[in-house]
């Protein structure tokens, strides 16, 4: 069985890091699970910004990373892109053309291999600025070429066909795999993982398409074993969210 943890608005809290006082149940938790789990982070960004923003005695507990929402797979040394060549050189020829627009909305282009990564200035809304991205995507032709998602903090522009349960399906083959994620960009990781979980401060639109798809979401005090069919949520967000769900697996798993 393999479990794939999101980093943003789930294993790191508000402030983009993994709290002090957070660390040590976390690495208690993650041992108590690797004898019995492969245990993968899972995010929209590249090794660079995980190692600059978790701490390696927590880092030292994961197999590997899926990045850049299922582009690319790393072994926490190096970078490998799984997509296509010609996918990746569509893929910039589409960002260059989006920052020729010169969007006011935008603070920076994210470095990315095999995606496009969009954060929002202070006090935007991803959520509504996707909107804007989608219609700019429309113009230039690329609708059919690529899905645009958002995050808590910026809005992401992933390859057709390609997404975190993609990437982690790469290295689990047969496996059952595990989903711990909170936002609309983990949204085809969490509807097709086995099981799925989410932090008390998921995204309420995410917690809707799937109970509208038949997945329904209870509070994780009330779910007594694995089950396909339930998503279970948290009482507590972000990293301690996270830890209440690793909790919970240690016992039953």
């Amino acid at each position: 069985m393999y479990l794939g943890i999101d980093m943003h608005g789930t294993l790191l809290g508000e402030d983009e890091r993994v709290p002090a006082e957070c660390v040590k149940p976390l690495i208690e938790s993650l041992d108590a699970l690797r004898s019995k789990l492969r245990i993968y982070l899972c995010t929209g960004n590249d090794l660079g910004f995980v190692n600059r923003k978790i701490q390696p005695e927590l880092l030292e507990r994961f197999d590997g990373y899926v990045l850049e929402t299922g582009c690319v797979l790393s072994d926490k040394l190096s970078e490998t892109v799984i997509v296509p060549e010609e996918t990746v050189r569509r893929i910039k020829e589409l960002q260059a053309r989006l920052e020729e627009r010169k969007l006011p909305q935008v603070y920076k282009f994210a470095r990315r291999l095999a995606t496009i990564s969009l954060f929002t200035r202070y006090g935007l809304s991803p959520a509504d600025f996707r909107e804007v991205v989608q219609e700019r995507v429309n113009e230039l032709g690329f609708a059919d070429f690529v899905h645009v998602v958002y995050s808590s903090v910026a809005v992401d522009v992933i390859p057709r066909g390609y997404d975190k349960h993609t990437g982690i399906k790469r290295v689990a083959g047969e496996d059952e795999i595990v989903a711990i994620a909170d936002s609309m960009n983990d949204l085809h990781f969490l509807r097709r993982a086995d099981y799925t979980f989410l932090p008390a401060n998921a995204s309420a639109e995410a917690r809707r398409i799937l109970a509208e798809e038949g997945r329904e979401v209870r509070p994780l005090h009330e779910a007594t074993r694995l089950q396909k069919h339930l998503t279970a949520q948290s009482d507590r967000p972000y990293t301690w969210g996270v830890i209440e769900i690793l909790v919970w697996l240690r016992e039953r798993v």
